[in-house]
């Protein structure tokens, strides 16, 4: 009953900061909450970078004609396979993406791009993505604590999350073959 299989992938080789933040973004933040999203919320997609369908389940889906006009071809074809009544299953290999150099304003473009996808393709998942911002929401809102002079209550909050951050990220990097990335813990908040 496997339809369509897709490989996790991680940033590989990144010559400059902004190539080193796409990396670890990818590393960090993309592929763990992907897995979330797969093993706990039961959505299957497909990750752009690698794509294995059977033919006759590509053509019984009418091929890349039905795909044209989508936003996101690489969701909507898992999508479109799981309809035809077939399994995606996510590979245990991961993909090395060679990143190279990279401009900043094509990094962050490309990261709000994928987070607008996100968004239009399952708007209640991604409203669960603020969870993966936690040091952000925890610094704005230890900011009146700090202010009124609650500085231990307010940095300890901050400090606790990027604890568990560090911890979560460190754990994400090493299963997913990216350990060299752990160098790059500064870029974390």
């Amino acid at each position: 009953k496997v339809g369509l299989v897709t490989c996790p992938y991680r940033g590989e080789h990144p010559l400059n900061l902004p190539a080193k933040m796409e990396a670890f973004g990818i590393g960090a933040d993309f592929i763990p909450s992907s897995f979330v999203a797969y093993y706990f919320n039961g959505y299957r997609f497909a990750f752009g970078s690698t794509i294995a369908i059977r033919r006759t389940i590509l053509d019984s889906i009418d091929g890349f004609t039905a795909l044209k006009d989508e936003l996101a071809d690489d969701y909507m074809l898992a999508k479109y396979t799981c309809n035809a009544g077939f399994e995606v299953v996510l590979s245990r290999y991961v993909v090395a993406d060679v990143i190279g150099n990279e401009v900043f304003s094509n990094m962050s473009a490309r990261r709000l791009r994928w987070a607008k996808t996100s968004r239009a393709m399952q708007p209640g998942p991604y409203l669960g993505s603020i969870v993966t911002h936690g040091l952000v929401l925890t610094s704005l809102a230890s900011v009146p604590a700090i202010i009124r002079g609650q500085w231990l209550p307010g940095i300890g909050s901050i400090g606790a999350v990027l604890l568990v951050r560090i911890v979560t990220t460190i754990h994400n990097l090493t299963k997913t073959e990216n350990s060299r990335l752990l160098g790059d813990l500064y870029l974390l908040p």
